[in-house]
């Protein structure tokens, strides 16, 4: 991520190469190829997503090269737990199972918030890393809103995404198998009121934290809708029901790639959207950037959407709500950027760690 317009002119000439990709799509791509199965396999290599970026797929090789991104043992948790421990040796403070229910504003300034338990906390600032939408309609009861942001917190579209997963812990050993695998079906297959002809999933046989001695886990990312689910989320009896289907679905396809395996299942989990909604407070769940539209150029770039909202002062957007991409990357980006941003209003000096 260039960051700065210093960083975008010292990699200026690198770029300029590379700028024919940025108009690219994985599926365009794929089209110069003469071979029909590197065709048909070739758009789906970014999250089977034929119209993903095709610079994000270079920019991933380019990364790995560099060996500027890598997998964290034991997944998200000892990753956040790392956050958390620097945080807490600079002096933070942390509270879990403390649910925000408002933004306490004085005189158009952000000056703290109220739990969930009626308690408040003031603070000299407030940061949101949770998601926009709840944050600007509700925390904040819709009071500092534009015409532009009014319409960005409208009901987001009812689109295909990565509505729900199956995970299923194995008596099997994975260690051999790819980290990741998309299996071309024979022949198309309804799943959760989605056609597939593919299946896109994660094998975590790498890392050995992740299951015990010889068991492993698999990981299949599957498309549905926000509708299709919030629809069947109103009787939980046909929720459970529906998502007990889909894994039965998904378990029957992989015994044809890993013969034996529907024997071997030993744990099954099953979210979707509405659990991330649930557990994460996310509009239609997991994707809650302004806009469901990754910007690759202005995440190089440093750019975002949302930090400010108008009239409201010492207040600030970090995360997915503050980013083009959503991306991990992006969203510590927009954290430095604020807390840059505090630290001038200060009147202190940011300084770098190295």
């Amino acid at each position: 991520m260039l960051g700065s317009i210093s960083g975008v002119i010292k990699t200026l000439p690198a770029m300029l190469p590379l700028l024919p990709y940025f108009r690219l799509t994985m599926q365009q791509f794929a089209q110069r190829f003469s071979n029909p199965f590197l065709k048909k396999a070739f758009p789906l290599l970014e999250y089977s997503i034929p119209f993903a970026p095709f610079i994000m797929h270079l920019a991933k090789h380019a990364y790995g090269f560099n060996r500027d991104i890598a997998w964290p043992v034991g997944g998200s948790l000892p990753f956040a737990r790392s956050i958390e421990k620097r945080y807490k040796e600079l002096g933070g403070e942390v509270n879990y199972r403390q649910k925000v229910e408002k933004i306490l504003v004085e005189k158009n300034k952000a000056v703290g918030i109220r739990l969930s338990d009626g308690s408040e906390h003031r603070a000299d600032f407030v940061i949101s890393d949770a998601d926009g939408r709840k944050t600007i309609m509700q925390m904040l009861e819709g009071k500092y809103v534009d015409e532009r942001i009014r319409a960005i917190c409208a009901e987001p579209p009812d689109e295909t995404n990565w509505a729900v997963h199956v995970f299923l812990g194995v008596n099997r050993d994975l260690s051999n198998e790819p980290s990741a695998l998309v299996m071309l079906l024979d022949r198309p297959v309804i799943i959760a009121g989605h056609e597939n002809r593919s299946l896109e999933m994660q094998i975590y046989g790498f890392d050995k934290s992740m299951a015990p001695e010889g068991k492993g886990v698999i990981k299949v990312e599957l498309i549905s809708t926000y509708s299709y689910w919030k629809k069947l989320y109103s009787d939980r009896t046909l929720y459970d029901r529906e998502k007990q289907k889909v894994a039965e679905i998904v378990i029957g396809i992989l015994d044809n790639y890993f013969p034996g395996i529907k024997n071997q299942v030993e744990v099954i989990d099953v979210p979707t959207l509405l659990t991330w909604e649930r557990y994460m407070g996310g509009t239609h769940g997991f994707a809650n950037m302004p806009s469901k539209k990754s910007n690759i150029i202005a995440s190089l770039l440093g750019r975002g959407q949302e930090r400010n909202l108008p009239g409201l002062s010492n207040f600030y957007f970090v995360g997915a709500w503050a980013t083009s991409t959503g991306a991990l990357f992006s969203n510590a980006h927009s954290g430095k950027k604020v807390i840059k941003a505090i630290c001038s209003v200060d009147g202190k000096k940011f300084l770098e760690e190295a």
